[in-house]
C-alpha cells in the first residue's frame, strides 16, 4: 500500500471500539494536534452508528500507532462524507502514510456510492498532498472537496443546492446533520451571521475555516436547547434553526438556503422554534441580528419580533460584529 522502506500494518475498523483502543486514539490525536479530542469519544463508542458510518484507517509500526485517517459517511445522505483526524507524528512523517490512508478512504467512499468528500486544512503542505489526491479548495473557505468528477468540484456547492427537491420536512436534529451541515454552511449566504449560537458566519464575507468541526458547535447546543433541521424529500439539508436556553430566557436563530426571496423555509424553521419555546417555561424570547443584516432584521420583524435596541457585540474568531436585539412577544 506504500513505498515506505519499512513494513507497516494497515487496518481499517468501525466503531464501537474497546476502551483501551479509544484511549489510544484520543491520546495519539492529542499528541499530534496538541488539543483534546474528548468530544470524539462518543463516536468511537459507536453512539452515532444509527446516523453515520465511521471508519478508522490505521497504520501501525509494530504496536505503535503511526498514522490515522477518519472517514465519516452520512447515513441520512450517503452521497456526502468527511475526512478528519489525518494524523502522523513527526517520527513517521515523509513516509507517505497520510497519502496512503487518505487515498484508501477516498476510494472506499466512492466505491460506496459517495459523491462529495470534504476535509479542512490550513496547512499548505497538507493541502498540496490533498490536491494530488483530487481534493480542491472551495471559494471563501479553507475546506476542500473531492468529487467523482474532478471538473465539478469547484461548482459542487451551487450544483448541489440547485438539484434539491421540495417540499421540506422539519424535525429535531442530532448527529444526522454532522456531514450534511458542511455544504449548507459553506454555500454563499447573504447574511453576515448565519447562526449566532454556533458562531457561524457567511463565507461570502468571512473565510470559513471549519469543516468537521462544524457539528460539534451544534452538539453543544443540544444540551442547552434544541436544533431543528429542514430536509428535502431526497435528504438534502436546506436549513437549521437553533434555540438556546439560559434560565427563563431563550434566544433563537435560523438560516436556510433558498433561491426564492420569500424566506418561506426560514420562516417555517423560526415558527417551529417558537412553537418549541411556547411549550417550555420561558419568560422572554429574543434574537441577535448583525447590524449589517437588514434583510434578516426585516425577516424577524415579519415574524413579530420587535427591535429593542443595541445587542451585545459578538466576537467570532478575530471578528467583532455589532448586533441589534429583537424580542418576541410570548403573549
Amino acid at each position: 500500500m506504500t513505498n515506505s522502506p519499512r513494513p507497516f500494518q494497515w487496518t481499517h475498523q468501525q466503531p464501537p471500539f474497546p476502551t483501551g483502543l479509544i484511549d489510544e486514539f484520543l491520546s495519539f490525536w492529542e499528541r499530534v494536534f496538541h488539543y483534546s479530542f474528548y468530544e470524539t469519544k462518543g463516536i468511537l463508542r459507536g453512539e452515532e452508528s444509527a446516523n453515520n458510518t465511521d471508519v478508522l484507517y490505521v497504520a501501525r509500526d509494530g504496536q505503535r500507532l503511526a498514522a490515522t485517517c477518519h472517514l465519516t459517511i452520512s447515513q441520512t445522505d450517503p452521497r456526502l462524507g468527511g475526512v478528519g483526524e489525518v494524523a502522523v507524528p513527526d517520527e513517521f512523517r515523509r513516509l507517505g502514510l497520510a497519502t496512503t490512508l487518505c487515498e484508501t478512504a477516498r476510494d472506499d467512499f466512492f466505491a460506496r456510492g459517495g459523491e462529495a468528500l470534504f476535509l479542512g486544512t490550513e496547512n499548505p503542505q497538507a493541502q498540496r498532498i490533498y490536491e494530488r489526491l483530487g481534493w480542491q479548495q472551495l471559494p471563501g473557505t479553507t475546506v476542500m472537496v473531492c468529487t467523482q468528477r474532478p471538473a465539478a468540484a469547484k461548482t459542487f456547492l451551487e450544483h448541489w443546492f440547485q438539484m434539491r427537491s421540495r417540499p421540506c420536512r422539519i424535525k429535531v436534529a442530532g448527529s444526522d446533520i454532522r456531514i450534511p451541515l458542511i455544504p449548507l454552511a459553506l454555500i454563499d449566504h447573504p447574511w453576515t451571521i448565519l447562526d449566532v449560537h454556533a458562531d457561524l458566519l457567511s463565507s461570502r464575507q468571512y473565510v470559513q475555516h471549519s469543516c468537521m468541526g462544524l457539528y460539534p458547535r451544534y452538539e453543544q447546543l443540544v444540551s442547552k436547547g434544541v436544533v431543528f433541521a429542514a430536509w428535502t424529500e431526497d435528504n438534502r439539508l436546506l436549513g437549521l434553526a437553533s434555540v438556546k436556553i439560559d434560565g427563563p430566557f431563550a434566544s433563537i436563530d435560523a438560516f436556510a438556503y433558498e433561491f426564492d426571496q420569500g424566506n418561506s423555509l426560514w420562516k417555517q424553521l423560526i415558527r417551529r422554534g417558537l412553537q418549541w419555546v411556547a411549550e417550555h417555561p420561558i419568560s422572554e424570547c429574543y434574537c441577535l441580528v448583525a447590524v449589517s443584516d437588514e434583510t434578516k432584521h426585516s425577516a424577524f420583524h415579519s415574524e413579530n419580533f420587535v427591535d429593542v435596541g443595541t445587542g451585545e457585540s459578538l466576537t467570532i474568531g478575530e471578528e467583532v460584529i455589532k448586533t441589534r436585539k429583537m424580542r418576541y412577544d410570548l403573549g
